[in-house]
């Protein structure tokens, strides 16, 4: 289930051309943030479920470019990768999800540092993230409580 999002990000024009997710919808949970060419940094692949009360149901939401998508998810090149994001969804469950969501969409900033929505409401959690350059643009990736998200900006913890 790996996914090498350096290689989609240096090896195809997915992150580039991305487009980037603008919500107030607090119940919008990321997994993956990149900085376009344009450069727009934000929200690249997030996910909802359909019912906020329960994990059943559930909305997926992809700004990556898929016009250089693989046709064999098992290649490991950013093609194949790239097309490992599409097959990983279509796999998904969704009645329940069991997806995280420790990590919103939705964040504040504070003097230069971001802070994430996670958890319960008001809680956050502060992290660095560690940069995967590529020519077209840039994604993070991060562990975190359950699973891997993206960022790109170094997190203060708050209390």
């Amino acid at each position: 289930h790996y996914i090498n999002v350096n290689l989609i990000a240096t090896n195809t024009d997915a992150v580039g051309d991305m487009n980037v997710m603008l919500t107030r919808d607090t119940n919008w949970c990321l997994d993956m943030e990149g900085t376009n060419i344009s450069p727009v940094t934000g929200a690249v692949h997030a996910y909802a479920n359909y019912s906020v009360n329960s994990n059943v149901g559930l909305f997926i939401w992809n700004g990556l470019d898929v016009d250089q998508i693989g046709s064999d998810p098992a290649v490991a090149n950013g093609n194949g990768f790239l097309a490992r994001v599409w097959l990983q969804e279509l796999e998904q469950p969704f009645n329940p999800s069991a997806l995280p969501c420790t990590v919103s969409v939705v964040r504040t900033s504070v003097g230069g540092n971001t802070s994430f929505l996670v958890g319960d409401e008001g809680s956050s959690y502060g992290f660095v993230a560690s940069i995967a350059g590529g020519i077209a643009g840039t994604l993070a990736i991060v562990g975190l409580a359950g699973g891997w998200y993206a960022r790109k900006r170094r997190m203060e913890q708050r209390s």
